[in-house]
């Protein structure tokens, strides 16, 4: 059981970007799903319906044939997901959903009578059929996603006419769906021009997440690009409605204290500084010429040694000083250890990456607020359970400039927002080996 705080309901408009959860679609009665106000919340009531919405054929519904059904996401990465379901007895059809269908799911949280919210609506991928068994098997992508990632083309954003200062990422986006045909949605507002795009072959999906990646580095906000409404949208990392406290329900939970993935405390940068100086003919000197630039975390070296990363810098940085900059940014991010605690626990259909948790795990005195990085959903008779990733770090912060680094640099006990933390619970450094 678990207590969730009343929020008001949420309100949507098209100039809000911080929003990270919107209306579902089609719209259902769910408008109010996502911040639902309710006092305690009993697990093991949940019951799902699925249903094929099939191309030029009838609907199905699913529900009665359905083995398992699973969704998960991964950072800022696609919703992917999967769906397993017997074949009707006396059917021997083997293409009772086929290719980009779509599956429709469903959610009560109070049993089979309702009522009933809508959650998600997938796209099919690569359906597979168990004979024998009389199974099928369906991996699930998002509707307009996973066709951007198939449409491969030739990319070029450099400054034109219509775009004398450079390309935002907003318009790229709009730009790379309307080649395809993909619908939009709300799209996070951007204003930043960016460093030229290029590439002769690369998907649309590609396209977009390289332009948010450089919109990320230059402001420091923080994007998720997603479909789980029908139509692609963009939305700013923001802090959560609402926070969930979970603990007396955990089934398990594992500590990792340094999480070592992306981790490094030395960058030697590339990139191109312009030329200096003047011609025979005193005129100013034009073009670039390549230079690399290595920027180091001491501290983090002397506690961890020498872990480096060649990275290159935007094509718009042509200093040295810039690409100094640059480095410093990167190491804001990744010169960090980031600890992060994976659990399972009872399912909640509404939990996504960059929800805000209340964790208590009384067993060792931890109490601390996190944040969802990842999150797998897995429904089979009788069973939903969700595996968990969370971290410290509020995903939400800015990136702090290259003045303040070194703050961001010493540990999670100095970041913003750790006065929400309990000082027990939190991450220490040794003092032998304590960050300067």
């Amino acid at each position: 059981m678990a207590t969730v705080t009343k929020p008001k309901p949420a309100k949507f408009t098209d100039t809000t970007s911080g929003a990270k959860h919107g209306s579902p679609f089609p719209p259902t009665t769910a408008q109010d799903y996502w911040t639902p106000i309710m006092g305690r919340m009993h697990f093991g009531r949940e019951a799902f319906r699925i249903t094929a919405y099939r191309k030029d054929r009838p609907t199905l519904n699913l529900d009665s044939l359905v083995d398992a059904l699973g969704w998960e996401r991964q950072g800022a990465g696609p919703r992917t997901g999967s769906l397993t379901f017997y074949r009707p007895l006396g059917s021997d059809q083997a293409d009772q959903v086929g290719q980009s269908d779509q599956i429709g799911i469903d959610v009560s949280l109070t049993g089979p009578k309702g009522p009933w919210f809508q959650l998600m609506r997938l796209a099919v991928d690569s359906p597979q059929e168990a004979i024998v068994a009389g199974t099928t098997y369906l991996t699930l992508r998002t509707i307009n996603i996973s066709q951007l990632t198939l449409s491969k083309a030739s990319w070029l954003f450099t400054p034109d006419h219509a775009h004398p200062k450079g390309w935002t990422a907003g318009q790229i986006t709009e730009y790379a769906c309307r080649r395809f045909d993909a619908p939009i949605g709300r799209i996070a507002p951007s204003s930043t021009p960016l460093a030229a795009i290029k590439d002769p072959h690369a998907s649309a999906y590609d396209v977009i997440l390289k332009a948010w990646q450089q919109e990320r580095i230059q402001t420091g906000r923080r994007f998720v690009v997603d479909d789980d409404q029908g139509s692609l949208t963009v939305s700013e990392i923001a802090l959560p409605r609402y926070m969930l406290p979970l603990g007396p329900a955990l089934a398990e939970a594992v500590l990792n204290s340094f999480v070592a993935s992306n981790y490094c405390n030395a960058v030697v940068v590339h990139g191109h500084v312009a030329k200096t100086g003047t011609t025979k003919s005193g005129k100013p000197r034009k073009g670039t010429n390549a230079l690399q630039v290595t920027v180091v975390n001491d501290a983090g070296v002397a506690r961890y040694g020498y872990v480096q990363r060649n990275i290159t810098a935007p094509s718009n940085v042509t200093t040295a000083a810039g690409l100094s900059d640059f480095g410093m940014k990167y190491l804001a991010n990744y010169a960090t250890p980031k600890p992060t605690v994976e659990f399972t626990h009872p399912g909640i259909p509404w939990v996504d990456v960059g929800d805000a948790i209340m964790l208590a795990i009384p067993q060792i005195g931890f109490l601390n607020l996190v944040y969802v990085q990842a999150v797998t959903h897995a429904v089979a008779a009788g069973q939903y359970t969700m595996d968990v990733t969370v971290g410290y770090k509020d995903p939400w912060l800015e990136d702090q400039s290259s003045k303040v680094v070194s703050a961001r640099i010493r540990g999670l006990k100095n970041q913003k927002g750790s006065h929400y933390l309990v000082v027990s619970a939190r991450p220490r450094t040794p003092k032998a080996v304590k960050h300067h």
